[in-house]
């Protein structure tokens, strides 16, 4: 949250919607541009220096990474069917990953 407080205007909205995920609304704003908000944030996370390493040297160090989506408004309105599609839309981008790692 604190490096999207960052990135986005005060009166954009920045809600954590569960334990490690995430909704923005960004009025008014372009789609692109979002993206590529978001884009930079996400070389921030992956560039940053991650010291966290387990108790038990059995256990691999944990891996953090970072997955957005920009779902332009258009015309729904209905903020749960915009979350929904915006989650379906992420999943498939992660599962993509997961393909060419």
């Amino acid at each position: 949250a604190y490096l999207m407080k960052q990135k986005f205007r005060e009166n954009d909205v920045i809600a954590r919607v569960g334990g490690d995920e995430f909704v923005l609304i960004v009025p008014e704003s372009n789609p692109e541009n979002t993206r590529k908000k978001l884009s930079e944030i996400k070389n921030m996370f992956r560039d940053y220096e991650w010291k966290i390493t387990p108790l038990n040297p059995d256990v691999s160090p944990m891996q953090v990474s970072f997955t957005y989506e920009v779902v332009p408004v258009n015309d729904l309105t209905d903020l749960g069917k915009l979350i929904v599609l915006a989650d379906k839309k992420m999943f498939a981008r992660k599962e993509r990953r997961k393909q060419y790692q």
